[in-house]
């Protein structure tokens, strides 16, 4: 006798593409219930994401219906338990193997076979989000035995309730010329609550199901009844890599929702890039992990959808060390403003205290609270550079430094910490106004958060820094004093205990489930990441962004961009003080050829100045429609220099002489046994006045309302501004807009012909392959991660090197300046 038990496994996938979910021809409109997977493991699925499920029917055979789907291809097998024996593992009862593929848009197809020597071919076609067509025809594996066909139509009459209301038929055809239809219904009448029903063309078999979704989790029980009175039912779940709306996760009534997150760490432009094998043995006791950098772009996204989220009432911020330059910055505290100004709630605790540009950042919070022991070290603005001239002199290393100049004066001043040991007076010049515009904008973004005036606040600012926690909070820079287990109290304590905190590293981030047919299909804009000093040859991508840029690298991204039919804009995102002359030429020739020689594909380019676009990243902008720059961009640096390091005191001073036999006047030319002669000196000052003059030819033709009269030497030589100084505070504007990165991408999409339209952002530079990553990842490994954290940001400096030996003419700002 057969044992009451079978198990019936079933893994059915055919196909998932982005945007969709159905079952082509086969429940065409009810795709949302497990149980059209289950009735017909044969249908053609198409979807975005996965789903895995479960379902257990009642009846006197205890039968598991399981299933999964994945991505791309998939497969079915179908196991069974009789008479207590394990079925053979490599030859199922039945099974299916299936792959799914997009024709066009919203169109797709798929091909699957049957164990039992059977082929079904699928079609799937939605060309309007209130219409669906699908049709599955079976043959025998050699296409000589037609089987049956189904032809299905589904319908979405009420376009304002757009997947709430569905209603369809199913006409199965046979190969006797017979046919019998199916109609159904689904209705949503709340999100999360599902109510489906089917029959058959005599309207005496009904199957009706209901089904609750709680988000990424569904539950449904289907009942089916026939004309001998047999009633049968059952219960199943399955879960779903995408999340939907649901009454069952709305937040209870009165009850606050609030997010805890740490804000620190590294902030950089690119997605951090983590190369799939790990070769790094630090040995050091000072060792640690490469730091993995947070891409500002998607935090600032995320930031700006909880602000649009009415289920979000605040946030509360355990503040730590945040790196980030004073344009990122600006666009953290622009985020929190908006998340402010929507009238959302921050609560920042600090159990470390709060530093001083740190301070700046918070400083919009509702309520700040201190550790014990801890401070608000608020204390103004300076910029500090360090100068290297006393350890070359004391190594007998001579600095030889060749650059544009103007009666022996010059604002280029790249190399001054090789050649001087405090700053110029065209360097101190220069970076006073720099930093009156840093304090400016400090002090407003103070002023603005605290609601002070800005004499209060520069008053506040002149009494620090506030190294005991009382002193803080009698200025009004903090509320209250809080030991950490005491604040975990205090925010549980909110609106009376009707609270619920998420963890910003518990966030579900699974992508929204698409319940549109047909939906619009999203124009794309590129972004391409332009960071670090600028060299010939290949950038070096790493957890924590690129401090290399290879123009290699940047002009096969913008190439791709241009070429791309897909891509209707182009956003150059620079990072970068500039570095070989020689490379930044050559990404400036790819950006012209965007703008204007390769006819076929111009397009809009905007560049978009991150914390620092200045000398070899200023001239890789120059030729862009638009530049645009955040208030505390550094920018400009229009100049050239060349810095050589000569040793050869230091190798004669310890016994290393050289001897030469020459043939040609100059065919020992540069040579590091000696110092630079007269000659010399006069050839490479006439190729760094060369490149200067061509930098200025790039710039005016790049800018279209520069003034015919205007002298750009008034603001070049090497001067460098802030993003708000470049626009409108000097005589030549050198950029267009002030704003972050999202400006350039509403300009970009506005030059397009897109505003108002939803876009696709992708990303440049691509990923390599896997070995290539392997291979960057040897070349960028940051040895200076061997050294404790404090003294390997300070030797930070010696990342240039590389830029100052490559051996060519550089457009480079003065490497590292910190804001303190």
């Amino acid at each position: 006798m057969q044992k009451l038990l079978q198990l019936i496994i079933i893994i059915n996938s055919i196909s998932f593409l982005p945007g969709q979910d159905a079952w082509g021809g086969v429940s065409v409109a009810t795709p949302d219930n497990l149980d059209a997977i289950t009735n017909n493991p044969a249908g053609l699925g198409i979807s975005r994401g996965s789903q895995s499920g479960t379902y257990i029917p009642f009846g006197s055979i205890f039968t598991i219906h399981s299933s999964n789907r994945m991505d791309g291809f998939g497969y079915d097998l179908k196991y069974e338990f009789i008479d207590g024996k394990f079925p053979d593992t490599f030859n199922p009862s039945d099974g299916n193997v299936g792959i799914g593929f997009s024709i066009f848009h919203n169109a797709f197809a798929g091909i699957k076979w049957n164990k039992h020597h059977l082929l079904d071919f699928g079609f799937l076609y939605r060309p309007l989000n209130f219409t669906s067509i699908g049709f599955v025809a079976q043959f025998n594996d050699e296409l000589t035995q037609y089987n049956h066909s189904i032809f299905g139509f589904a319908l979405r009459p009420l376009p304002f309730l757009n997947h709430k209301l569905t209603l369809g038929v199913d006409v199965n055809f046979t190969n006797k010329n017979t046919s019998d239809y199916s109609p159904h219904i689904t209705l949503e009448p709340i999100d999360g609550v599902i109510l489906s029903a089917r029959s058959n063309s005599d309207f005496d078999n009904f199957q009706f199901n209901l089904g609750f979704n709680f988000g990424k989790e569904y539950v449904y029980s289907p009942t089916t009844y026939n004309d001998v009175n047999e009633l049968n039912g059952g219960i199943g779940f399955y879960t779903s890599s995408q999340k939907q709306n649901s009454i069952f996760k709305k937040k209870a009534k009165d009850t606050q929702k609030f997010i805890r997150m740490k804000l620190s760490g590294l902030f950089i432009e690119e997605n951090p890039f983590t190369p799939p094998f790990n070769f790094d043995f630090n040995i050091s006791p000072f060792s640690k992990k490469p730091e993995t950098g947070i891409q500002l772009r998607t935090w600032i996204e995320e930031i700006d959808k909880y602000t649009d989220d009415p289920e979000i009432d605040g946030f509360i911020i355990d503040i730590g060390n945040i790196r980030a330059g004073f344009a990122k910055r600006g666009e953290i505290y622009a985020a929190l403003s908006r998340f402010k100004e929507a009238g959302k709630s921050i609560i920042v605790y600090a159990d470390k205290g709060i530093s001083n540009i740190d301070y700046y950042l918070v400083s919009m919070a509702d309520e700040i609270y201190l550790n014990e022991y801890t401070g608000i070290y608020l204390k103004g603005l300076s910029i500090e550079i360090t100068f290297l001239r006393g350890l070359l002199d004391t190594l007998l290393i001579v600095p030889e430094v060749f650059r544009v100049e103007f009666d022996g004066k010059s604002y280029k001043t790249a190399a001054d910490q090789f050649l001087n040991k405090k700053m110029s007076p065209e360097m101190e010049e220069n970076y006073g106004d720099l930093l009156d515009d840093f304090y400016s904008i400090f002090v407003d973004g103070i002023s603005k958060g605290r609601n002070w005036d800005t004499n209060h606040s520069e008053e506040i600012i002149d009494n620090g820094p506030y190294f005991r926690p009382q002193d803080a909070i009698t200025a009004g820079l903090a509320d209250s004093i809080m030991y950490p287990d005491q604040f975990d109290d205090y925010v549980n304590s909110l609106n009376d205990e009707k609270v619920e905190i998420i963890k910003w590293k518990d966030i579900d981030r699974a992508d929204d489930y698409v319940h549109e047919w047909a939906p619009e299909k999203k124009e794309k804009i590129a972004i391409i990441y332009a960071v670090g000093g600028i060299v010939s040859g290949k950038s070096n991508p790493g957890p924590a962004g690129s401090s290399i840029m290879g123009d290699e690298t940047i002009i096969k991204a913008i190439k791709s961009a241009r070429e791309n039919k897909d891509i209707k804009a182009i956003v150059l995102r620079i990072d970068s003080g500039g570095g070989s002359a020689l490379a930044s030429d050559q990404m400036w020739r790819e950006v012209l050829k965007t703008t204007e020689e390769d006819s076929s594909n111009v397009k809009p380019f905007i560049a978009s100045m991150s914390d620092v676009a200045a000398s070899g990243g200023y001239y890789i902008a120059c030729q862009a429609d638009t530049i645009v720059a955040h208030a505390a961009t550094v920018t400009g640096s229009i100049g050239v220099i060349g810095l050589r390091l000569n040793i050869s005191k230091l190798m004669n001073k310890w016994g290393l002489t050289s001897d030469l036999i020459k043939r040609g006047e100059f065919s020992d030319f540069g040579s590091g046994s000696r110092l630079i002669s007269k000659e010399e000196r006069k050839k490479i000052q006439a190729s760094i006045n060369d490149v200067y003059s061509k930098f200025k030819d790039r710039v005016i033709k790049g800018r279209d309302d520069f003034p015919e009269t205007g002298d750009l030497d008034d603001v070049a030589m090497g001067r460098v501004f802030t993003g708000m100084r470049a626009q409108n505070n000097i005589s030549i504007p050198l950029v267009d807009v002030t704003g972050g990165l999202q400006t350039a991408i509403n300009l970009a999409k506005s030059a397009a012909g897109l505003e108002g339209k939803e876009i696709e952002i992708v990303e440049y530079p691509q990923n390599e392959d896997n070995f290539m990553k392997f291979a960057a990842k040897i070349s960028s490994t940051n040895y200076l991660n061997l050294l404790p954290e404090k003294l390997s940001q300070e030797l930070d400096v010696l990342n240039v090197i590389p830029i100052l030996l490559d051996n060519e003419i550089l457009m480079l700002l003065p490497y590292s300046f910190s804001v303190k």
